[in-house]
């Protein structure tokens, strides 16, 4: 992993059109037969990853890490960390989701750095594939042509608002459409330190999505192995493996709740 500065950024933006169709591809499959009807594009990603997947969110000291999908070889892990704003939160569930379409090899795990570029094309392609799923070209110009004659700080928070996108997605998703950023104000504003917190509530936006959500979610995993006797739900020697990734889990991330 590389760090991601606005120079990195803009010459990502020609890999991005060199994979273009083979993610859009990927997109309409995900769209057509896997997304859970009935859901808007964020909660039916999570709907998906909770049915196909043990799908934890629990916050970590680590706020380097964005998250990680492990296959066990008896069961997959996918991890979110809920330390993190809800916004990047939605744009690594979707990264994820790209590699579990894809597939990992069992025993092998993929770890989500924020605000590091993968630079293999298949970090690449998840990158870009939550990317497109996030903030779609045809809703992306009608939502900036609605509010070009806003300032330019206030469109990009309004369309971080809209698209539930971190703030340097959209500023790359912006300058990749043509809209409303030149070269110089990308990289001007790409490295901002900004409180988005702040600047949301004066704008009279939702700061949730730029907080962490500190959410704590371990699934049925305990209930699972507690109940195996009544329901023969998995065999008892995946029990005690699951018993052990549980402990290691809870272990390692430092699990809590309490905020």
């Amino acid at each position: 992993m590389t760090k991601l500065t606005a120079e990195l950024a803009i010459d990502l933006l020609q890999m991005n059109r060199s994979i273009h169709e083979d993610v859009q591809k990927d997109i309409d499959f995900y769209l057509q037969y896997k997304h859970p009807s009935g859901h808007d594009r964020i909660n039916g990603g999570f709907h998906f990853i909770q049915k196909n997947t043990l799908f934890l969110q629990a916050s970590s000291n680590d706020l380097s890490l964005g998250g990680f999908l492990i296959d066990y070889g008896h069961i997959t892990c996918c991890y979110i960390n809920s330390a993190q704003p809800r916004i990047n939160q939605n744009f690594i569930l979707f990264h994820e989701i790209y590699h579990l379409l894809k597939g990992i090899p069992a025993g092998q795990a993929h770890l989500v750095a924020i605000e590091q570029a993968g630079l293999s094309l298949e970090e690449r392609k998840a990158d870009y594939f939550a990317s497109l799923l996030l903030m779609p070209e045809y809703e992306m110009r009608n939502f900036f042509a609605a509010i070009q004659s806003d300032a330019l700080q206030i469109q990009i928070y309004k369309a971080m608002n809209q698209f539930k996108a971190p703030y340097k997605s959209i500023l790359i998703r912006m300058l990749e459409l043509g809209i409303a950023l030149t070269v110089d104000t990308f990289t001007e504003l790409f490295d901002e330190n900004n409180n988005l917190s702040e600047r949301f509530s004066k704008a009279g936006l939702d700061k949730g999505i730029v907080e962490p959500s500190y959410v704590l979610n371990i699934p049925q995993l305990e209930t699972i192995i507690a109940n195996n006797n009544l329901n023969e739900f998995m065999p008892t020697s995946t029990n005690e493996k699951n018993k052990q990734l549980f402990t290691q889990i809870v272990r390692h991330f430092q699990l809590k709740g309490d905020h």
